[in-house]
């Protein structure tokens, strides 16, 4: 792959202007490629110097499409943040970067931080050549098991992704992928990659993806579990529509939802991925005999390397580094980076045991919580179940579990069930009612915080 190549969507729109590039609406509304070529060329950025980072904090998908694509070919650094933060929060990532402009709809207070103006002129039709070096996206992580930090990409990150995708799920110039995941998600981000590279066409997603299914020509989709789960429980989806693909990640699946995928009429592959690896690292295609732990397929130009039972990664797809107060702090390409998953690998597949920052220590015994989800998960009467730890005087910590009961609960029923299935320092000692939450994964931190307020509770009725 040459080093300079022209801007994808440029290029489509050259050899397939009419060629539809993104499904705007149920109404039947679209965009062709030379349609959005032109939209993306007629934005000028000349307020950011290049090289530095734009934050867009925006929840229009199109806008935020057509201003990761402006970004690249303007050598300026894209990094959508989600609107629905705080000024608070907005305002705490932004300094945490270093990030100096921004762009949004309506102005939103942020000390010593530019927001600046769009202007559009008429398209500019000079070829826009673009970089496999050049920074292009800075993605916050999720922060599910600490503070968010800011991922910074290159293209060439982005583009060895795509093509690694390409070896187990394929998709052609034909094909439509549904953008049904937020932009400010590495997963987003990697299927508008995936989708743009080869020429395929994106729809823009709404809340309801059985709706989407019937009004966009969808072959691809790329879910988290709970979408997943909600998509399975519509008929609609066994009958007419062309969805082929379907790529769940972000979060570990259950067995039941295991068992309903490989059931479904399409093909599904659970996906581990991170922000710091540009989305996928390894994927498997779940059959009726698939159980945890999966054992995934390692994806190529990934890099994987067991120490000390954590998962090191390596590969063409690793991050630049994380961004802090303006300046990039290179991850060491050689070393690789420690990811703080536990797994092990067997040749080409990786099997995933849980996160190092999620194990704690009760009575002495260490106690890995996505074991103990993994056991009880396989429970009839159990839809989702997390687990984390609170602390306690005699043991120093014990489990505690929020459990989304499938009809009416049954705290007895797992206490005995437990009892079963898992050793003494296993067993939840506090089973709470399920909690919501915003994102795509869990925040373990925050819900470790709210078991610990209603343990205490709990407690208090006790005495």
């Amino acid at each position: 792959m040459a080093e300079v190549m022209p801007c994808p969507i440029q290029q489509h729109a050259s050899n397939q202007g009419d060629a539809i590039a993104i499904y705007l609406s149920h109404d039947g509304t679209k965009l062709s490629y030379e349609e959005l070529d032109n939209k993306i060329s007629a934005i000028s950025l000349s307020q950011v110097p290049q090289g530095e980072v734009l934050a867009v904090i925006h929840d229009d998908a199109l806008i935020l499409l057509i201003m990761m694509f402006a970004c690249l070919r303007q050598r300026i650094i894209f990094c959508p943040l989600n609107p629905i933060f705080s000024q608070k929060e907005l305002q705490q990532r932004c300094r945490q970067a270093g990030i100096k402009y921004y762009f949004a709809p309506t102005p939103v207070a942020l000390a010593g931080i530019t927001r600046i103006d769009i202007h559009q002129s008429n398209p500019n039709n000079k070829q826009a050549l673009i970089s496999l070096a050049q920074a292009s996206t800075l993605v916050f992580t999720s922060g599910s098991s600490g503070e968010a930090k800011a991922a910074q990409h290159s293209l060439s990150n982005h583009y060895y992704s795509a093509l690694g995708s390409q070896t187990l799920i394929p998709f052609h110039a034909k094909d439509c992928w549904l953008l049904s995941l937020p932009l400010f998600h590495i997963g987003g981000i990697a299927l508008v990659f995936r989708a743009f590279f080869v020429g395929g066409s994106i729809a823009l997603g709404s809340k309801v993806i059985a709706k989407d299914l019937t009004h966009y020509p969808i072959t691809h989709a790329s879910l988290v579990p709970t979408q997943a789960y909600r998509l399975l429980q519509q008929p609609a989806i066994f009958t007419n529509n062309q969805l082929r693909y379907v790529l769940v990640g972000g979060a570990a699946l259950d067995n039941n939802l295991i068992k309903q995928l490989a059931n479904s009429p399409f093909r599904c592959f659970a996906s581990y991925g991170l922000t710091e690896m540009s989305s996928q690292v390894a994927s498997i295609e779940l059959t009726p005999s698939s159980q945890q732990p999966l054992q995934y397929q390692l994806l190529p130009d990934r890099e994987v390397e067991i120490s000390k039972g954590e998962i090191i990664l390596k590969g063409a797809c690793l991050f630049m580094g994380y961004r802090q107060l303006g300046r990039l702090i290179a991850v060491d390409q050689g070393l690789g980076f420690a990811s703080k998953d536990l797994g092990a690998r067997t040749a080409e597949h990786l099997s995933i045991h849980g996160r190092k920052d999620n194990m704690f220590i009760s009575g002495g015994e260490n106690v890995q919580p996505e074991q103990i989800e993994q056991v009880l998960l396989g429970l009839p009467y159990i839809k989702s179940l997390i687990i984390v730890p609170v602390r306690n005087t005699e043991f120093g910590q014990i489990a505690a579990a929020f459990v989304d009961w499938i009809g009416a609960p049954q705290p007895r029923q797992l206490q005995l069930d437990s009892k079963q299935l898992l050793a003494p320092w296993q067993r939840p000692k506090h089973i709470l009612p399920w909690s919501q939450w915003q994102g795509l994964k869990p925040n373990r931190k925050k819900l470790q915080q709210q078991a610990t307020q209603l343990a205490v509770e709990d407690a208090g009725k006790h005495n």
